[in-house]
């Protein structure tokens, strides 16, 4: 296959390109780290290039569009000539001009991309844009982190769906296409295909790769049946629990797939994990103990809740373990009086584990908390925050900065950085508290463990284990062990209290 790009390819990444380059619809399940973007983009060139597509159109989750960006200039050759423009809901004159050097493009010597924000693409002037874009180009799709469509009744899904039925490519990228069960595939494959491995409906392909079973479920509340004039305490359920028919599934998916996962294909220094453990102050426990006790009589009496809401109720307990009053996640939580442990420990550990690091908390008072200690023992502002509250363009500086070597320090949050960043500069990634979503957790973990790392990485867990009836720390640590969320752990809402 004759094909120059502008970077050398890694091995994987060749093998996946040789793969793929000449097909119409392609899926890259390529693990976090190894090089899946190049891949996606030496495609659109190669197809460009015998005429086959006119322009490139990238859905992926808004923390990756200035990534997408750094890629295709390093990747791209120059010969292509690239356009690039970024689609933001705010449009100011600058985007408004770089959105019309693509669309309205009429050098054919010049590939145009267009990248948009799987978030946006469910709005009525995003939608409108991107159809707009595909009908007047021959249009490679490509949605990356394709698990954020996996979800088929979702609108962003069946927005995306929509676009890709008019374009003349399509590519889904990510490295963990399945996070709960073979039926994940189905709206990742609708995106390149009308009928997913010859399925119509997800239902039969469900019902084809997973076990199913029934299960009687309480309902939150009892519903009253208008024509019997019951009321209805339960409700029938399909639930998946397990896989079968998987070396067909395969099969059907190998002719247009290219697996891979960092552990088979590049020399990368290990992940190092460490567990430090800490203990609350008197007050925080009895605190902890009074809420936990409240949530056990709330789940022992209320024979109707549902384990999503008990594990909403576990937040509180965790903010607790974080060092704060329960509130509703505000910056300004009331720190539990007296001296916090977990910050103690943090302290403890960065002394213990020198050389650049991303601390990783899903609070905002805990992320405050955390960027206040680190100016006091550091005395430097070399420390950067990835979290919500941070304008995209500022994080991006602070990944960049971090990169450089110009900051020491980076505050995340694993629904914001965990996606999409490549932060190798890390020598150590800290997790002073974790979500309830294992995929957050190792897509997280993965930011520092990429191609280009020539260092270990050590992955240093903060826990906080409580003698109570619910002890919210070890059954997150359960959770991380088992490979699978808080909800999968806990299926029975009682299986908070074991």
């Amino acid at each position: 296959m004759s094909y120059i790009g502008k970077t050398e390819p890694y091995i994987q990444q060749a093998e996946a390109f040789s793969h793929t380059a000449h097909l119409v619809y392609a899926a890259l399940f390529m693990e976090q780290g190894t090089g899946k973007t190049k891949v996606a983009i030496d495609r659109s060139v190669y197809n460009f290039e015998r005429g086959k597509i006119q322009a490139h159109l990238t859905i992926c989750p808004k923390s990756l569009t200035d990534t997408w960006v750094e890629e295709i200039v390093t990747h791209c050759p120059d010969r292509a000539k690239p356009i690039i423009a970024v689609w933001d809901s705010g449009l100011t004159k600058a985007t408004i001009k770089q959105l019309e050097s693509v669309l309205y493009n009429t050098d054919t010597s010049r590939l145009t991309f267009l990248i948009m924000n799987v978030e946006g693409i469910r709005t009525p002037k995003a939608n409108k844009l991107a159809h707009w874009f595909i009908r007047r180009f021959k249009v490679h799709a490509v949605c990356d982190e394709s698990t954020k469509i996996k979800t088929i009744s979702a609108k962003a899904s069946i927005a995306a769906h929509g676009i890709a039925d008019y374009s003349a490519a399509k590519t889904i990228l990510t490295g963990t296409p399945v996070t709960k069960a073979p039926a994940d595939y189905y709206s990742q494959l609708r995106f390149l295909m009308p009928a997913p491995l010859g399925f119509s409906n997800y239902y039969s392909f469900r019902a084809r790769y997973c076990v199913l079973e029934k299960k009687v479920v309480r309902l939150a509340k009892p519903q009253l049946n208008k024509k019997t004039r019951e009321w209805k305490k339960t409700r029938e359920i399909i639930v998946i629990t397990g896989a079968q028919n998987t070396e067909e599934l395969k099969k059907k998916l190998l002719p247009f797939s290219y697996f891979v996962k960092k552990a088979d294909c590049l020399d990368l220094p290990p992940k190092i994990y460490h567990s430090r453990n800490t203990e609350l102050t008197k007050d925080g426990l009895r605190l902890y103990k009074d809420i936990a006790k409240k949530i056990v009589t709330e789940i022992e009496q209320d024979r109707f809740i549902t384990t999503e809401i008990a594990l909403t109720k576990l937040l509180r307990l965790q903010q607790v373990v974080g060092g704060f009053l329960p509130s509703d996640d505000d910056v300004d939580a009331t720190p539990i009086p007296g001296s916090n442990p977990k910050i103690d420990l943090l302290v403890e550990t960065i002394e213990q584990f020198p050389g650049p690091t991303l601390i990783w908390a899903r609070f905002k008072a805990e992320h405050v908390a955390i960027l206040r200690v680190l100016r006091a023992i550091t005395h430097s502002d070399r420390i950067g925050e990835i979290t919500g509250r941070i304008k995209k363009n500022e994080r991006e500086e602070t990944r960049r900065s971090f990169q450089r070597g110009q900051k020491d320090y980076i505050v995340c949050t694993q629904s914001c950085a965990g996606y999409g960043y490549t932060l190798h500069a890390a020598e150590n990634e800290i997790y002073y508290s974790n979500t309830f979503s294992y995929e957050h957790r190792i897509q997280s973990e993965d930011r520092a463990h990429r191609i280009g790392l020539d260092h270990k990485v050590n992955i240093i867990d903060l826990w906080c284990p409580v003698a109570a009836k619910i002890d919210v720390d070890t059954k997150l640590q359960q959770t991380l062990e088992a490979n699978c969320d808080m909800a999968e752990l806990c299926t029975n809402v009682r299986d908070l209290l074991s």
